[in-house]
């Protein structure tokens, strides 16, 4: 892959495109999760959106009505699928993480995390990562930043850990 004639311009890679844009590389997410996330949760292209993809207050409403089998199924299922958003939306990652700690017992006010999440997807439709030609004495470099809250959950008191690998001056991982 790269700027020569012979050179592939582009190629998927689980549901990924990478694509040879001139002045670097472009990676452009797979919008297949997305699509499933919002039918899923019974929402369409033309449902309201939110901006936010973060239920925010510290005792969720429905907390402590759990769900039966199916409704354990179904959420799980979702969370999942939202997970594997995370991977290349970082601006969900967060939401996912929150979502993600009811999996063992799930709730209402979990199914209430996920429903905001595809709604915020609604009105965000994709990202493409551009990780343009660096200088090559960048290239020389890998940072990796991490951080965490102890016992960043009100409720649980359970820590919250987060990081990202930089290689010159851009993201690969967060």
């Amino acid at each position: 892959m790269g700027p020569g004639d012979n050179d592939i311009k582009e190629i998927a890679i689980l549901g990924r495109t990478l694509r040879w844009a001139g002045d670097g590389m472009e990676c452009v997410a797979d919008t297949k999760h997305r699509e499933l996330l919002i039918e899923g949760e019974g929402l369409n292209e033309k449902s309201m959106s939110v901006v936010s993809p973060i239920v925010k207050t510290n005792e969720e409403e429905g907390d402590d009505v759990k769900l039966d089998k199916a409704g354990q199924r179904k959420f799980r299922g979702s969370a999942a699928r939202a997970h594997s958003r995370g991977l290349d939306r970082p601006d969900v990652q967060y939401a996912t993480k929150e979502a993600c700690r009811g999996m063992a017992n799930a709730s209402v006010g979990d199914t209430a995390k996920v429903k905001r999440m595809a709604r915020y997807l609604v009105g965000s439709p994709n990202v493409v990562w551009k990780y343009g030609l660096m200088p090559e004495e960048e290239l020389m470099w890998i940072d990796a930043l991490v951080d965490s809250d102890w016992a960043g959950c009100h409720r649980t008191r359970k820590p919250t850990s987060g990081g990202i690998v930089m290689f010159g001056n851009h993201a690969l991982q967060s």
